[in-house]
């Protein structure tokens, strides 16, 4: 598994780093579930009441959120864009979120055989 820097993160992107640069990131996370090694995003100031509590190592945001941000911020003009770009890193392939919420969307669905084939297994 990849894991990067905080500090190296900023670097490869281009965004400005204000907090520790040195913390290791090794997935990404919602500001809800992320923990200490997980970076997340703020792109909704709707949301910006999670960044109090949110466990993140690092958070992309506006420069005008960060006074909100106990963790390491990662100041971008546009957070989800940079947020992507990121968890690319740490799922280089791009249908990798789509097929997963596809699957998850078909077992919901109970068109992916998912219950077919426990049937047959229980059988």
């Amino acid at each position: 598994m990849s894991a990067y820097s905080v500090a190296a993160l900023a670097e490869r992107f281009a965004l400005e780093l204000r907090g520790d640069g040195t913390r290791t990131i090794a997935g990404v996370g919602t500001l809800a579930s992320a923990s200490p090694e997980h970076v997340s995003f703020l792109a909704n100031p709707q949301y910006r009441a999670q960044l109090g509590a949110s466990r993140a190592g690092a958070v992309v945001l506006r420069a005008e959120d960060a006074e909100h941000c106990a963790s390491a911020s990662l100041i971008a003009q546009d957070p989800y864009v940079a947020f992507a770009k990121i968890a690319a890193l740490f799922d280089p392939d791009p249908r990798g979120h789509a097929r997963r919420a596809s699957e998850l969307r078909r077992c919901s669905q109970r068109t992916c055989g998912c219950e077919r084939q426990r049937r047959t297994a229980l059988a």
